[in-house]
């Protein structure tokens, strides 16, 4: 029997370093809309599936035009 992979669970650390987003940015762009929403919260702390992070930069608004200009 085969089993599903293991989705990979980020924290803000590591969607911010995917994102190349420093730290002081960070809350500026969460507030512009600018960063996937979280797929939840583990108490306050939210988390990302790796899988949602790479859907959103694939389909953001930047990547659309990239798309049709390349």
């Amino acid at each position: 029997m085969e089993y599903p992979a293991t989705p990979v669970i980020l924290d803000t650390a590591q969607v911010r370093s995917i994102l190349k987003i420093p730290t002081g940015s960070w809350s500026l762009r969460l507030a512009q809309g600018r960063i996937p929403p979280a797929t939840g919260k583990v108490g306050a702390s939210p988390y990302w599936l790796q899988t949602d992070v790479d859907h959103w930069l694939a389909n953001r608004p930047s990547a659309a035009v990239s798309k049709r200009e390349g």
